[in-house]
Protein backbone atom coordinates (compact mmCIF):
# COMPACT_ATOMS: atom_id res chain seq x y z
CA UNK A 1 0.00 0.00 0.00
CA UNK A 2 2.81 2.41 0.87
CA UNK A 3 4.63 1.72 -2.38
CA UNK A 4 1.43 1.95 -4.43
CA UNK A 5 0.60 5.35 -2.93
CA UNK A 6 4.13 6.65 -3.40
CA UNK A 7 4.15 5.48 -7.04
CA UNK A 8 0.81 7.19 -7.69
CA UNK A 9 1.77 10.41 -5.89
CA UNK A 10 -0.90 9.86 -3.24
CA UNK A 11 -0.20 10.96 0.31
CA UNK A 12 -0.86 8.25 2.90
CA UNK A 13 -1.21 8.72 6.64
CA UNK A 14 -2.06 6.34 9.49
CA UNK A 15 -4.25 7.49 12.35
CA UNK A 16 -1.73 7.31 15.19
CA UNK A 17 -3.58 10.30 16.54
CA UNK A 18 -1.51 10.97 19.68
CA UNK A 19 1.30 12.40 17.53
CA UNK A 20 -1.00 15.32 16.67
CA UNK A 21 -1.89 16.07 20.28
CA UNK A 22 -0.44 19.34 21.63
CA UNK A 23 0.81 17.59 24.77
CA UNK A 24 2.71 14.94 22.81
CA UNK A 25 4.17 17.63 20.55
CA UNK A 26 5.35 19.59 23.62
CA UNK A 27 7.03 16.46 24.99
CA UNK A 28 8.87 15.96 21.70
CA UNK A 29 10.07 19.58 21.78
CA UNK A 30 11.24 19.18 25.38
CA UNK A 31 13.25 16.08 24.48
CA UNK A 32 14.79 17.71 21.41
CA UNK A 33 15.73 20.85 23.39
CA UNK A 34 17.32 18.79 26.16
CA UNK A 35 14.86 19.87 28.85
CA UNK A 36 14.04 16.17 29.07
CA UNK A 37 17.62 15.00 28.72
CA UNK A 38 18.68 11.87 26.88
CA UNK A 39 19.46 9.07 27.41
CA UNK A 40 15.98 8.21 28.62
CA UNK A 41 14.69 5.10 30.36
CA UNK A 42 11.04 4.20 30.56
CA UNK A 43 8.20 1.79 31.07
CA UNK A 44 5.14 1.56 28.82
CA UNK A 45 2.08 -0.38 29.97
CA UNK A 46 -0.32 -1.54 27.26
CA UNK A 47 -3.33 -3.83 27.05
CA UNK A 48 -5.37 -5.39 24.22
CA UNK A 49 -2.46 -6.66 22.17
CA UNK A 50 0.99 -5.50 21.10
CA UNK A 51 -0.12 -4.78 17.53
CA UNK A 52 -3.62 -3.50 18.28
CA UNK A 53 -2.94 -1.06 21.11
CA UNK A 54 0.80 -1.37 21.65
CA UNK A 55 1.52 -0.05 18.16
CA UNK A 56 0.04 3.34 19.09
CA UNK A 57 2.52 3.73 21.92
CA UNK A 58 5.42 2.22 19.98
CA UNK A 59 4.81 4.80 17.23
CA UNK A 60 4.51 7.59 19.81
CA UNK A 61 7.81 6.57 21.39
CA UNK A 62 9.46 6.56 17.96
CA UNK A 63 8.10 10.11 17.57
CA UNK A 64 9.71 11.11 20.87
CA UNK A 65 12.84 8.95 21.07
CA UNK A 66 13.78 8.32 17.44
CA UNK A 67 14.06 5.19 15.37
CA UNK A 68 13.89 1.64 16.66
CA UNK A 69 17.31 0.05 17.11
CA UNK A 70 16.82 -3.35 18.71
CA UNK A 71 14.73 -5.28 21.21
CA UNK A 72 14.96 -8.10 23.73
CA UNK A 73 11.99 -10.25 24.69
CA UNK A 74 11.66 -10.52 28.47
CA UNK A 75 8.53 -12.69 28.50
CA UNK A 76 6.77 -14.07 25.40
CA UNK A 77 3.38 -13.54 27.05
CA UNK A 78 0.05 -14.76 25.76
CA UNK A 79 -2.08 -14.10 22.68
CA UNK A 80 -4.79 -11.51 23.13
CA UNK A 81 -8.01 -12.80 21.57
CA UNK A 82 -5.97 -15.79 20.35
CA UNK A 83 -4.21 -13.72 17.70
CA UNK A 84 -2.33 -10.65 18.96
CA UNK A 85 0.86 -11.34 21.00
CA UNK A 86 1.35 -9.57 24.30
CA UNK A 87 5.09 -9.79 25.04
CA UNK A 88 6.99 -7.98 27.74
CA UNK A 89 9.91 -6.54 25.80
CA UNK A 90 12.78 -4.08 26.23
CA UNK A 91 12.99 -1.81 23.21
CA UNK A 92 15.94 0.42 22.40
CA UNK A 93 15.33 3.65 20.48
CA UNK A 94 17.89 6.27 19.44
CA UNK A 95 17.41 8.33 22.61
CA UNK A 96 16.72 5.63 25.15
CA UNK A 97 15.25 2.31 26.23
CA UNK A 98 11.66 1.50 27.15
CA UNK A 99 10.25 -1.71 28.60
CA UNK A 100 6.78 -2.56 27.26
CA UNK A 101 4.69 -4.58 29.71
CA UNK A 102 1.34 -6.18 28.88
CA UNK A 103 -1.61 -5.67 31.23
CA UNK A 104 -4.96 -7.52 31.22
CA UNK A 105 -7.56 -5.85 29.01
CA UNK A 106 -10.29 -8.15 30.33
CA UNK A 107 -9.70 -6.67 33.80
CA UNK A 108 -9.25 -3.02 32.78
CA UNK A 109 -7.68 -0.99 29.98
CA UNK A 110 -4.29 0.42 30.87
CA UNK A 111 -2.13 2.70 28.71
CA UNK A 112 0.61 4.55 30.58
CA UNK A 113 4.17 5.66 29.83
CA UNK A 114 6.70 6.75 32.46
CA UNK A 115 9.98 8.22 31.24
CA UNK A 116 12.96 9.03 33.45
CA UNK A 117 15.89 11.20 32.49
CA UNK A 118 18.65 12.84 34.49
CA UNK A 119 16.55 16.01 34.37
CA UNK A 120 13.31 14.59 35.74
CA UNK A 121 10.31 12.31 35.33
CA UNK A 122 7.50 12.35 32.77
CA UNK A 123 4.18 10.61 33.42
CA UNK A 124 1.93 10.07 30.40
CA UNK A 125 -1.16 8.45 31.87
CA UNK A 126 -4.66 7.31 30.90
CA UNK A 127 -3.65 7.08 27.27
CA UNK A 128 -2.52 10.71 27.27
CA UNK A 129 -5.45 12.27 29.13
CA UNK A 130 -3.06 13.18 31.96
CA UNK A 131 0.52 14.35 31.38
CA UNK A 132 2.82 15.55 34.16
CA UNK A 133 6.48 16.53 34.30
CA UNK A 134 8.51 16.57 37.51
CA UNK A 135 11.80 18.42 37.24
CA UNK A 136 14.53 18.11 39.86
CA UNK A 137 15.69 20.43 42.62
CA UNK A 138 18.03 20.39 45.58
CA UNK A 139 16.90 18.29 48.52
CA UNK A 140 16.03 20.80 51.26
CA UNK A 141 16.94 18.30 53.97
CA UNK A 142 20.12 16.64 52.71
CA UNK A 143 22.93 18.72 51.25
CA UNK A 144 24.30 17.55 47.93
CA UNK A 145 21.23 15.49 46.96
CA UNK A 146 18.71 16.23 44.25
CA UNK A 147 15.12 15.01 44.24
CA UNK A 148 12.02 15.29 42.08
CA UNK A 149 9.81 18.28 42.80
CA UNK A 150 6.73 17.27 44.77
CA UNK A 151 4.36 19.34 42.66
CA UNK A 152 4.51 18.37 38.98
CA UNK A 153 4.06 20.68 36.02
CA UNK A 154 0.87 19.67 34.23
CA UNK A 155 1.27 19.55 30.45
CA UNK A 156 -1.90 20.59 28.69
CA UNK A 157 -3.28 18.14 26.17
CA UNK A 158 -6.22 17.90 23.80
CA UNK A 159 -7.08 14.22 24.04
CA UNK A 160 -10.73 15.11 24.59
CA UNK A 161 -10.69 16.27 20.95
CA UNK A 162 -7.88 14.04 19.66
CA UNK A 163 -9.30 13.43 16.19
CA UNK A 164 -9.77 17.15 15.58
CA UNK A 165 -6.02 17.71 15.99
CA UNK A 166 -5.37 15.17 13.24
CA UNK A 167 -7.85 16.91 10.93
CA UNK A 168 -6.31 20.31 11.74
CA UNK A 169 -2.90 19.08 10.56
CA UNK A 170 -4.10 17.44 7.35
CA UNK A 171 -4.07 20.63 5.19
CA UNK A 172 -0.40 21.26 6.10
CA UNK A 173 0.47 17.61 5.56
CA UNK A 174 -1.18 17.61 2.13
CA UNK A 175 0.59 20.86 1.22
CA UNK A 176 4.04 19.51 2.18
CA UNK A 177 4.25 21.87 5.16
CA UNK A 178 5.56 20.82 8.59
CA UNK A 179 3.27 18.43 10.48
CA UNK A 180 3.53 15.63 13.03
CA UNK A 181 1.17 13.06 11.48
CA UNK A 182 2.49 9.56 10.94
CA UNK A 183 3.06 8.98 7.24
CA UNK A 184 2.48 5.64 5.60
CA UNK A 185 6.23 5.09 5.42
CA UNK A 186 6.74 5.96 9.12
CA UNK A 187 3.83 3.75 10.15
CA UNK A 188 5.19 0.88 8.08
CA UNK A 189 8.52 1.23 9.91
CA UNK A 190 6.61 0.93 13.21
CA UNK A 191 4.91 -2.29 12.17
CA UNK A 192 8.09 -3.75 10.65
CA UNK A 193 9.91 -3.16 13.96
CA UNK A 194 7.06 -4.70 15.94
CA UNK A 195 6.87 -7.77 13.72
CA UNK A 196 10.63 -8.16 14.08
CA UNK A 197 10.05 -8.25 17.84
CA UNK A 198 7.11 -10.67 17.60
CA UNK A 199 9.17 -13.02 15.44
CA UNK A 200 11.64 -13.39 18.33
CA UNK A 201 8.99 -15.01 20.53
Amino acid sequence: MVEACESAGVKLFVNYMRRADPGAIEIKASIESGQIAAPIKGVAWYSKGFLHSGSHFFNLLEFWLGSFIKAKILDAGRLWDNQDPEPDVQVEFERGKVIFIAAWEEAFSHYTIELLSQSGRLRYEQGGDSIAWQSIHADPNIAGFQILKTTPEIIANGMDRYQLHVVDQLPDALADKPHTLSTGRQSLATLEAMHQIINQR
